[in-house]
């Protein structure tokens, strides 16, 4: 007969200078860098069935529950603002280019390399470059049409019918 694993649990009975037991502050620390309870709790090979129990009835368990979700939500905010301005802005990528040549040998063909050239190039996420944009300078998807002076633009009823179906049947009008 296999012998059961007992499984840490959350609130064993000795507690540090802020009255968290070894378990909690083990899971709190990996929390703070994963943002998520259930694979905070795989991360350090903890039970997590006691987590809602302790942090209902244990103010210091769930006082410093709270500030590792807050220190979490920071570094999150801060990566995700870091990230973006790396992809608005752009990035440098190294791209390998090959020229090859086919040779038979002994009645195989294989593609010998001829020539290698390497060359930095640099990309951009225009989705984030649109958020970027968006930030600075306003919605970029709106468009205001005005007519004569900045007054109200006179269309006919057809023009109108003709305008939306260029634009839902995706037509630039230049055929």
């Amino acid at each position: 007969m296999k012998k059961k694993k007992k499984s840490a649990k959350i609130g064993s009975k000795k507690r540090n200078a802020a009255g968290l037991t070894p378990n909690q502050a083990t899971f709190l620390e990996a929390f703070e860098q994963i943002g998520e309870i259930e694979p905070a709790f795989k991360a350090v090979g903890l039970d997590r069935t006691q987590h809602y129990k302790t942090w209902r009835y244990e103010t210091a368990y769930a006082e410093a529950f709270k500030k590792a979700q807050e220190l979490f939500e920071e570094y999150d905010k801060e990566n995700v603002a870091a990230e973006i301005r790396k992809r608005s802005y752009g990035w440098t990528e190294e791209v390998v280019e090959e020229e090859a040549e086919a040779v038979v040998v002994e009645g195989n063909v294989q593609m010998v390399p001829k020539k290698v050239k390497r060359k930095k190039v640099r990309k951009f996420s225009t989705p984030c470059l649109l958020w970027r944009g968006n930030q600075y300078f306003g919605n970029p998807a709106r468009l205001e049409v005005v007519g004569k002076d900045g007054g109200p633009l006179k269309i006919s009823v057809e023009a109108a019918r003709e305008i939306h179906e260029a634009v839902t049947n995706g037509k630039n009008g230049d055929e």
